[in-house]
């Protein structure tokens, strides 16, 4: 009897000893851990919220998940979780933004677990986010980056096209001008052509030059 209560006891406290190694890395982990029920209101949260969002875990407790996000936000992990348990998945993960203390938007990357009861029902949830911030702020960057590019192509090509039209309407004004100028120069030289022609007919006629010589 006393070694079977021995053992149980041994039992009891390597379960305890578990908890406690389990309990001491969530509490120093890196990452913002946390549980809630199906409300998604807070029963759990490890200090790491302080870091991120500036509250301490007691400030949380009791409260939802949904009061620290904007409305389009807490429409989004709404419908992410229904959607969740309605396909059965019991890990997802996602990106949302949630208001800090100090009126921050802060992005992280959730990872989220279905809590189950030993029925099988739904008790809530649990997760890990993941400060994401520097990364959004990267990817805002080239997002601009490649916006100030499109606008920049934009604009360069829309100069080309002006100095294109200005360059053609100097050409066809400049064609135009020469076509006008051509054609009385070529009566002008017919002309010349003709009255030289005539006098030149006129000095070496035979008969002309009889006439004359006659008189």
């Amino acid at each position: 009897m006393v070694s079977h209560e021995s053992g149980h006891q041994r039992t009891i406290d390597a379960a305890h000893e578990t908890e406690e190694k389990y309990r001491n890395l969530i509490e120093n982990i890196s990452d913002w851990v946390w549980e809630t029920d199906v409300g998604l209101k807070f029963t759990y949260s490890n200090p790491r919220i302080k870091d991120y969002l500036g509250y301490a875990p007691a400030e949380v407790i009791g409260r939802s998940m949904y009061e620290l996000m904007s409305p389009e936000w807490a429409k989004k992990i709404k419908d992410f979780l229904e959607k969740m348990v309605k396909e059965g998945r019991h890990v997802a993960v996602c990106e949302k933004a949630m208001i800090a203390k100090s009126g921050e938007v802060v992005f992280f990357e959730m990872t989220v677990n279905l809590i189950y009861d030993e029925k099988g029902r739904l008790m809530g949830y649990r997760g890990i986010c993941r400060d994401i911030r520097d990364r959004k702020r990267a990817e805002e960057l080239q997002h601009r980056a490649y916006e100030e590019l499109e606008q920049r192509v934009e604009r360069r090509t829309r100069e080309l096209r002006r100095a294109h039209a200005t360059l053609q309407a100097i050409i066809d004004t400049a064609m135009q001008g020469a076509q006008k100028e051509q054609i009385p120069g070529r009566e002008l030289d017919q002309d010349d052509h003709d009255q030289d022609g005539d006098q030149c007919h006129k000095r070496n006629d035979p008969c002309h030059d009889r006439s004359s010589a006659t008189l």
